[in-house]
């Protein structure tokens, strides 16, 4: 009989319990969870295009900064090398100074050499600076050697060339050495007065009649 019982009991225990049915969601709020999702979805697909275009722009960043500075060293190189011809560029120029019209072989040869040397630095970007006499003095592109006293130039204008200057590149890459006018020479006379006054004025006398 104690068997029958504890059956009986074990048998009401495996019964599985009523599961509770999941209430259904109403359309609405489908529609509301489908619309959040959705939007953030967006928002992720946003903030992936924005880091794509942030990647994307640096890079182009680092490509043209890579490109300046490429250029740059190789500017840089070329200057060097192009300042130190510039030295022969000025033999040249001195030597054929003194050269008459009619030429020898020899002087054409010499000269023909100074005119495709010229012509090659010419192509990468070296350029002379010329035409100052007599132009106002530019501290930028000359550098002074000497002030004189001038009849005819005028104050602050340039009377000699004494050593060419050059740019390269449109950069300014040796300047020239020039002699800079004072202007005209002041006559100055014993008792200190300026010498262009009047013949009685010169004497310190005037006329007392």
């Amino acid at each position: 009989m104690k068997r029958e019982e504890a059956k009986h009991n074990d048998t009401q225990e495996m019964k599985p319990e009523k599961q509770v049915p999941e209430r259904e969601q109403e359309p609405g709020e489908q529609k509301k969870l489908m619309q959040e999702e959705y939007e953030k979805m967006a928002a992720q697909v946003q903030e992936f295009k924005d880091k794509w275009m942030r990647a994307a722009a640096e890079l182009e960043n680092a490509k043209k900064r890579w490109q300046k500075e490429k250029e740059e060293v190789l500017l840089f190189g070329n200057s060097q090398l192009i300042s130190a011809l510039l030295p022969v560029l000025d033999h040249f120029d001195k030597a054929l100074e003194g050269v008459p019209e009619e030429k020898n072989e020899f002087q054409q040869g010499i000269e023909l050499i100074y005119r495709e040397l010229k012509n090659i630095l010419n192509k990468f970007g070296l350029e002379k600076i010329t035409d100052l006499e007599g132009k106002d003095f530019d501290p930028f592109e000359q550098e002074a050697i000497s002030y004189e006293e001038h009849e005819e130039i005028p104050e602050g204008k340039v009377i000699e060339v004494v050593r060419a200057g050059y740019r390269f590149q449109n950069r300014l890459l040796r300047p020239a050495l020039v002699k800079v006018s004072k202007g005209k020479k002041k006559e100055i006379t014993e008792n200190g007065n300026s010498g262009n006054q009047q013949g009685g004025d010169k004497n310190g006398q005037g006329d007392r009649n």
